[in-house]
């Protein structure tokens, strides 16, 4: 289980994608609680090449053995939800899913990690930060950024609450 969480983690942090070929992808090693893990072993299921994660968590790996690593990350996620071999070699067959390791890219990648994740808060986070994937609004034309302030904020401290935030206002990260 734990090899599958690093796997997962790989393939789901943030990710810098370039346009070539032998282009390089680089990204970080967290734990649950967002520290960085040292020494993780990094490795391309159903290869030899591999690589260790360095002090503060980083990584880096080619964008062929990336693009199996992410297939390997989706097929986990399907499998440990149940969804059968067959079922998940068809979902991987989607170009829109699976773009292949020349087109992969942040969205793709991020999508996924929604779709493996979308009970999680870290989901939300990381549209915010992203972008990813396009998300549309339920009601009205917005998708919430932020929580709203605890009511006993708004009648006990109202000197400390800034005026004028509603749920869709942007926090200071996000503009």
């Amino acid at each position: 289980m734990k090899q599958v969480f690093y796997l997962i983690a790989v393939v789901f942090v943030t990710v810098v994608v370039a346009t070539a070929q032998d282009r390089t992808i680089t990204g970080t090693v967290t734990d649950n609680d967002g520290s960085a893990v040292a020494g993780a072993i990094v490795k391309v299921k159903g290869t030899k090449t591999g690589t260790y994660s360095r002090s503060n968590g980083g990584y880096t790996v080619k964008a062929a053995e990336a693009h199996a690593a992410f297939v390997a990350a989706v097929k986990a996620s399907l499998a440990r939800t149940g969804v059968s071999d067959a079922d998940a070699t068809a979902f991987m067959a989607q170009a829109n899913v699976d773009p292949g390791a020349t087109a992969l890219t942040l969205e793709n990648i991020m999508t996924q990690k929604y779709v493996a994740m979308y009970t999680q808060c870290e989901s939300w986070t990381d549209w915010r930060r992203t972008g990813f994937p396009a998300l549309t609004a339920v009601r009205g034309n917005e998708v919430p950024r932020r929580f709203p302030y605890p009511q006993s904020e708004r009648l006990y401290n109202t000197r400390n609450m800034p005026a004028g935030l509603t749920i869709f206002s942007r926090v200071w990260w996000d503009k």
